[in-house]
């Protein structure tokens, strides 16, 4: 008895990269710019930070600091540059498989 190998190969292309890339963009801006509008809006109170380079004194934001407003707009920014992205990725995917099965379809 002979087993054949039935290893398929799956290779990336560049939409499918992109698509991951703009995925990423998408939650690395949705979390930033939630957590700076959330700092915005309520802001933080003096604490002290313990790491292993000593004790820091951090300083109250205050809410409505315009500088969290900001990093907040940019989060959201960047999170539509990644919506934008994936959309245009899904487009081009969906109209490859739409081609590729017409030309299936006449041969």
């Amino acid at each position: 008895m002979s087993k054949k190998n039935s290893k398929t190969k799956h290779s990336l292309t560049k939409i499918d990269l992109l698509l991951m890339i703009s995925i990423t963009l998408l939650i690395i801006g949705i979390i930033f710019g939630i957590l700076s509008y959330n700092t915005y809006l309520a802001g933080r109170p003096a604490h002290l930070q313990n790491s292993r380079h000593g004790t820091k004194y951090v300083t109250e934001i205050t809410a409505g600091d315009s500088d969290y407003k900001n990093a907040a707009i940019a989060g959201f920014k960047i999170a539509l540059t990644g919506l934008v992205l994936s959309g245009i990725c899904f487009g081009i995917k969906q109209t490859s498989k739409t081609k590729k099965n017409k030309f299936l379809a006449r041969n």
